[in-house]
């Protein structure tokens, strides 16, 4: 079992029965070590659910029967298995978990829709649904009021801590209890929810009212929270009240001036279980609030701003040129001030010292955590006439582009106008930089530039689309692609490069959205980092992108080798050569989404303990 967070509780809390709920907790043999990983919750009639879910377009189906069954509003059993997620498991999926509901229904004399089913842990996996379903029976009726530690502790996976909030509240004068138990250590940034989060209340407060004051509570809880940027397919947060407490006044409306310590208290609540949550951060060792009031002071930003055209002004003195020629770029540690006095003093004998294949001296001047200094070239013909253009790069971390990545300056001969170039280099950056990823960050100074210093005679250029630059075009591309790739190859305590390509996508934007989606979770490249096969979390990431994808139609290579097709792992799978595959340098995963004709090519690396050396030290 992995060491305790160092930011468990002492002690899991004392929390308050909850009038018409039972809990129960059971090892029904799902987890290979025997731990429990069943729970029900089991509510008298009369009780009312809300619930918000993933936003993932592969939930699993556990999520779309909550989804239809809390139409209804009516509740009276939750059963929630842990250690396998019983996703990506086709229609068997679906029918397992129809058979659970159906299992507990028949203890409950109740409908299979008023059961509320979740499941979290491997993907991929067939859930033994036969020891589930035959633990039930006598797991319902075991349940008992106040079971909230054993609750909690069966529907944890990779959890070190159960987790568990309370509080009391008053509606009308008249007080209420609320509790809840959640789970979540990594698969951490939710949309709508976060893992599984189940929370009781004894109050008496319809199903639609439930729902707003769950939507409101969570967005500044559940929805405020991150471990690792990926979503899980599985993600369920329910809301529920019996009913059986204390009389108070009805409640027909969210706004009701009744419900303000309720409100308040479910939002406390909420919040202590998300924190929890990323208290139990998969190998965290540090806890980090982040609160944003502003921007920066007036001070601050007249410093910057005065920086910046002092070098300008210098820079357009010494090389005897007007200010609005001269560009900056910067790159390195944020938040400190610029040494512009130093700059500005070497202006001159940098220009004393300029040459013309000063190319690997440049390349080196720019790189921060880089490990090599990157450089390209290639040769085209305009109307028959040879033009070159050579590129240098720096990047290695921060990388997440959005129409550049840190820095790049290409240069060509050619005689081009501005707006031509323009034309030219924003689908050639589409193409390359924009379709790379070390770390999923956008750094504040990312800079691509091209230059055309005319100086090669060949015939006038028309425009973007002119014939004539149908090489060039051709060679800017590879140049910038060949850059991009050599940033990636030089990623933060990368090992491996990783080409992930995407087919049957609705649109090219939107496979390089879902390429972009697998190359920066941080479970898949941690996955490739430990030569792990393990495409469960490539199917997560797929889902997280907000891209369409038919869950029913999805296929995955990895290495060439077939994994998955139609929605299921392949018959007959034999992970070995996946397995050595992934121990290679060079890795390939192909996805195709199986909705339309989109496809694009996305480049990343690993994700490396040298990526979290290289940043905790990074400023000293």
């Amino acid at each position: 079992m992995a060491k305790i967070s160092p930011f468990a509780p002492k002690r899991f809390p004392r929390l308050p029965k909850i009038a018409g709920l039972r809990l129960g907790a059971a090892a029904c043999g799902i987890k290979h070590n025997m731990r429990s990983d069943l729970m029900v919750a089991v509510l008298d009639p009369g009780a009312r659910v809300a619930g918000l879910f993933t936003r993932s377009a592969t939930a699993g189906p556990t999520v779309r029967w909550c989804r239809d069954a809390m139409v209804g509003g009516m509740v009276r059993a939750i059963v929630v298995n842990s250690g396998n997620a019983n996703v990506f498991t086709g229609r068997a999926g679906a029918r397992d978990v129809a058979a659970t509901a159906r299992a507990a229904a028949r203890v409950l004399d109740c409908a299979p829709g008023d059961v509320m089913v979740s499941a979290t842990g491997v993907i991929g996996e067939r859930l033994p649904i036969s020891k589930l379903t035959a633990a039930l029976p006598g797991l319902l009726a075991e349940a008992k009021a106040g079971a909230w530690q054993a609750a909690a502790e069966a529907i944890g996976t990779t959890d070190t801590f159960p987790k568990g909030a309370g509080r009391a509240a008053r509606i009308g004068g008249v007080p209420v209890r609320i509790a809840g138990i959640a789970k979540g250590s990594g698969m951490i940034a939710p949309d709508m929810a976060t893992m599984l989060a189940y929370l009781f209340t004894d109050a008496k407060i319809p199903a639609p009212v439930l729902r707003a004051l769950l939507k409101e509570a969570c967005q500044a809880s559940f929805n405020a929270i991150t471990v690792d940027g990926d979503t899980s397919t599985s993600d369920t947060v329910l809301l529920v009240a019996t009913g059986a407490g204390s009389p108070h006044r009805r409640i027909t409306r969210a706004g009701d001036p009744a419900l303000g310590d309720f409100r308040v208290k479910l939002n406390a609540v909420m919040t202590d279980l998300a924190r929890q949550v990323v208290g139990d951060g998969e190998g965290l060792s540090k806890f980090i609030t982040i609160t944003v009031t502003g921007a920066a002071s007036d001070r601050a930003a007249k410093a910057i701003a005065m920086s910046v055209a002092k070098t300008v002004a210098a820079t357009a003195r010494d090389f005897r040129c007007r200010r609005n020629e001269v560009f900056i770029a910067s790159t390195g540690v944020i938040g400190e001030p610029l040494p512009d006095a130093r700059l500005i003093g070497a202006l001159g004998a940098l220009k004393r010292d300029l040459a013309p294949e000063s190319w690997p001296a440049a390349a080196r001047a720019i790189m921060t955590t880089d490990t090599f200094p990157k450089g390209a070239t290639r040769q085209a013909e305009i109307g028959g006439r040879t033009v070159t253009l050579n590129g240098i790069a720096k990047g290695s971390g921060m990388i997440a582009p959005d129409m550049a990545t840190m820095l790049a300056f290409v240069f060509t001969d050619a005689k081009i106008p501005a707006q031509t170039l323009q034309a030219l280099l924003v689908p050639a950056a589409d193409l390359s930089f924009n379709s790379i990823t070390v770390d999923g960050d956008t750094s504040t100074s990312d800079t691509l530039m091209l230059f055309a210093t005319g100086q090669a005679k060949h015939r006038r250029v028309a425009g973007a689309k002119d014939p004539a630059l149908r090489g060039f075009r051709a060679a800017l591309e590879d140049l910038l692609r060949d850059l991009a790739q050599q940033v990636v190859r030089d990623g933060e305590g990368a090992q491996k490069f990783v080409t992930i390509e995407i087919t049957g996508a609705a649109s090219r934007r939107a496979a390089r959205r879902i390429g972009l989606a697998i190359g920066n979770s941080p479970l898949v490249k941690t996955a490739i980092a430990g030569a792990d096969a393990n495409w469960g979390r490539i199917v997560m990431a797929v889902g997280k992108s907000g891209e369409k994808a038919d869950r029913d139609r999805l296929a995955i290579r990895i290495g060439g080798v077939e994994v998955a097709r139609q929605g299921l792992v392949v018959p007959g799978y034999d992970e070995t050569p996946v397995a050595r595959h992934m121990t290679g340098r060079e890795i390939e995963i192909s996805v195709d989404v199986g909705v339309g004709r989109g496809r694009a090519t996305v480049w990343t690396c690993d994700l490396t303990h040298g990526y979290i050396s290289i940043n905790a030290d990074y400023r000293s």
